[in-house]
């Protein structure tokens, strides 16, 4: 799924394999890596199974959670655990936002 996300955009992080406690925080988007099968961050070795494409975001505020209990305020995760805030929502985006 291609939400056509460009840098600036804002997004929520909606799916719990970014952490639990990251669900429902706002983030920006800061730029794309692309969807390399793997990719390293900090040091760190992270392996894109899904092909997805990889975005470098950041938060104001409280900070991420992230792995090995550590919490950052910029980071990398796959687009498909972000929904856009502003612009083009898909029908059943639209739908589910309406609801709550």
């Amino acid at each position: 799924m291609s939400h056509n996300f460009k840098p600036g955009d804002l997004a929520m992080i909606v799916d719990r394999r970014a952490r639990e406690a990251n669900v429902g925080r706002t983030v920006s988007l800061v730029k794309s890596l692309g969807s390399p099968a793997v990719y390293f961050w900090e040091g760190v070795e992270y392996r894109n199974t899904t092909g997805s494409q990889i975005w470098v975001i950041e938060v104001n505020g409280e900070p991420l959670e992230a792995r090995r209990k550590a919490y950052v305020m910029r980071g990398p995760i796959c687009e498909y655990k972000l929904m856009p805030l502003r612009g083009d929502f898909t029908h059943e985006q639209q739908r589910a936002k309406e609801a709550v």
